[in-house]
């Protein structure tokens, strides 16, 4: 079959795509959606099947973002699934730039000469190899090139051997809520039209490893992701009798030398190493100015995982948390000793209270309660609701706080539980025929296209960044997700994930990405050789590969 190629219609159709300012929660997410539907509309063979475009409002949404459908109908059920998000962080980063972040070819200009540009970033600008602009890298680019495979393969004389479905989802960049509203509708696809999804295919970003890298990395799994929070509730004193209370903000400050950064955190599956958890918010909850201590802190933590169950990283973190409770203790006690020594060299006797401070799950302080107080606090998780306009861990955490104060909780202690957002885990595996298949397809592609293009191609198995492909398939057991919902306050009512729709569809899902640099930054810039001269061809051997393997395994 004739390959696609073209580099210049690729580059042009990601310059469109990029002038749309379309940044996560601004109108301009649905702006975005109806260029794609407009631009697929005028394609000859959705002129004769209109019906084959269409739009899924996301349930709720105040914004009325949609997602994006368009299906080129096969010979066979035989189904590829084409997807990425067409939503971008914001563009605070570009500073002095910011009028220019989404007119590619003027900020590249104004690169070249950019003083705040080191030297590296204004040769790539000059050469006329690199695309600018927010949103090039991640991840119009990627979508462009699904666009553009969509029109190669419905301008075919005959139909496909096999279907391809494209999809465009909004609001990937924090809550994936695009994603997840089109479960629905890929179920209802499967059920209503036959289609067989075979593997879905994500062109998000990748980069390189590290310094001087060459490689380009294919991915054939997603990264999890938790959010694990650590409230912990102090007691409150004046400032003037220091050591009359228990300070949260002390506490919290050994929390964040124990979890932040920690190697021994980072989960390993064979060689692979995820990033280690980050502290994405920390501060006490004083909400003004005054003399008394705090009376609580809270923290959150980014999580990545690659074979760890949810209970597993509770069981670890509880055990780091306790450590340093132990220690922030331990020096807030003995400065107390020190200073109740200065005080009686004075004359006077201060007497104070050395506290305890128990570490829990939000399981575990649910179970250790009373029947009568544990009506109570169900009572508030059942009824308990919030507003969309409310941030969901502001949500989670007020609804802990409501749960305490229902269960008469006045004394120290640390809730460990999770929050939104949560990615599932997945990767294939080769023991399953469908996963074997892929694996099959992507290691016989990435092989002809190195040798065809001299590229080196690396197949990995797990994309290291956050990704909507974690909701087309998990691999963690019912019993762990139930450990998982346990230990998150208000799931069902303030948060939830489809899970029995994501195992219902289990779509063998993988990454072949655009390639540049620096997304999320000024210098976002994708590299057009690869992306549009190369990737295209593999993503189109790979989906003719699984084609032809179907048709083979229905004839024999």
């Amino acid at each position: 079959m004739k390959a696609v190629n073209d580099v210049e219609g690729f580059v042009e159709l990601t310059k469109q795509l990029v002038a749309i300012p379309s940044v996560n929660g601004t109108p301009g997410e649905v702006d975005v959606a109806e260029f794609v539907v407009t631009w697929l509309k005028k394609l000859p063979y959705f002129r004769r099947f209109p019906h084959r475009v269409w739009t899924q409002e996301i349930p709720g949404d105040p914004l009325g973002r949609k997602n994006v459908f368009a299906w080129v109908k096969g010979q066979t059920p035989a189904t590829v699934l084409l997807h990425g998000h067409l939503d971008t962080v914001g563009i605070e980063d570009y500073g002095p730039l910011q009028e220019l972040a989404f007119q590619s070819d003027a900020l590249k200009k104004e690169i070249e000469r950019f003083s705040g540009a080191d030297d590296r970033v204004k040769e790539q600008a000059a050469s006329g190899n690199w695309l600018f602009g927010r949103g090039a890298l991640d991840m119009k680019g990627g979508v462009a090139v699904h666009m553009k495979l969509v029109e190669f393969w419905s301008n075919r004389p005959e139909e496909p051997p096999g279907s391809i479905l494209f999809m465009a989802n909004p609001v990937e960049e924090n809550q994936h809520s695009g994603i997840m509203a089109a479960l629905s509708e890929l179920l209802r696809l499967r059920e209503q039209e036959n289609l067989q999804f075979m593997c879905a295919v994500n062109a998000d970003y990748v980069t390189a490893g590290y310094e001087g890298d060459s490689a380009r990395y294919l991915y054939t799994g997603a990264t999890g992701k938790l959010l694990l929070n650590v409230l912990i509730r102090g007691r409150e004193t004046h400032v003037g009798e220091a050591f009359g209370g228990l300070d949260p903000v002390f506490v919290m400050a050994e929390c964040l030398r124990e979890l932040n950064y920690n190697p021994e955190l980072c989960d390993r599956v064979g060689l692979e190493t995820g990033q280690p958890p980050v502290a994405l918010y920390a501060r006490d909850l004083k909400p003004a100015y005054n003399v008394q201590t705090a009376g609580g802190a809270w923290l959150y933590f980014n999580w990545f995982v690659l074979n760890s169950t949810p209970e597993a990283v509770l069981a670890q973190v509880k055990r780091k948390v306790e450590a340093a409770r132990d220690r922030a203790l331990a020096l807030r006690n003995g400065y107390m000793d020190q200073y109740t020594e200065f005080a009686e060299v004075k004359g006077q006797m201060p007497r104070y209270e050395r506290e305890d401070m128990p570490v829990l799950t939000f399981s575990e302080w649910l179970e250790g309660l009373e029947d009568g107080v544990r009506a109570r606090v169900d009572d508030v998780l059942r009824n308990t609701r919030y507003s969309v306009e409310v941030d969901q861990r502001e949500a989670t955490r007020d609804l802990v706080e409501r749960c305490l104060a229902a269960a008469g909780q006045t004394s120290p202690l640390i809730l460990l539980y999770y929050s939104s957002p949560f990615c599932p885990r997945n990767r294939l595996q080769e023991e399953r025929p469908d996963h074997r298949r892929v694996l099959k397809a992507v290691e016989a592609a990435a092989g002809a296209v190195a040798a065809r293009y001299g590229e080196v191609l690396k197949i990995r198995p797990f994309f290291p960044y956050l990704s909507d492909s974690s909701y087309l398939n998990m691999v963690d057991e019912p019993r762990a997700v139930h450990m998982f919902t346990a230990n998150f306050p208000g799931w069902g009512t303030t948060y939830s994930v489809p899970l029995d729709e994501i195992r219902k569809l289990s779509i063998p899902a993988i990454n072949l990405g655009v390639y540049g640099f620096d997304a999320h930054k000024w210098t976002e810039r994708l590299y057009i050789p690869y992306s549009f001269g190369v990737l295209p061809k593999l993503i189109q051997r790979v989906v003719e590969m699984l084609w032809e393997n179907r048709q083979w395994e229905e004839e024999n």
